[in-house]
């Protein structure tokens, strides 16, 4: 275990993004790659990641925030979703299929009606 005091304790954050920030800092302080990589058990590819995006932004931190809507864009939008939502509610049977029971099998077929 390592016993390194570091600033970046707020509980508001994702365990990634408290890692991002806790690497910048131990960048800033000097370690190296494989010293960070070691300490907050992310692969030293990471830390260089987080280096070079430091870099080109003249070290300022909040450059290794998480872009607002950076993951996959929804398969659904949000028609769909209420057409699924109530195809689950009201049961299968009603919607045309032949039981009530739900495998993944069930689950794929009304998703694929509802995008239709």
């Amino acid at each position: 275990m390592h016993s390194i005091r570091m600033k970046t304790k707020c509980t508001c954050l994702s365990s990634q993004a408290r890692k991002r920030l806790q690497g910048a800092e131990l960048i800033l302080k000097g370690y190296n790659n494989d010293q960070i990589a070691d300490i907050l058990n992310v692969t030293p590819r990471s830390v260089q990641n987080w280096r070079n995006k430091l870099k080109e932004h003249n070290n300022k931190i909040t450059c290794l925030r998480r872009k607002h809507g950076s993951g996959q864009s929804p398969l659904l939008h949000e028609e769909q979703k209420q057409q699924l939502k109530q195809i689950v509610i009201e049961g299968t049977r009603k919607a045309g299929y032949p039981t009530e029971r739900r495998t993944s099998n069930d689950a794929i077929i009304v998703h694929q009606s509802v995008l239709l």
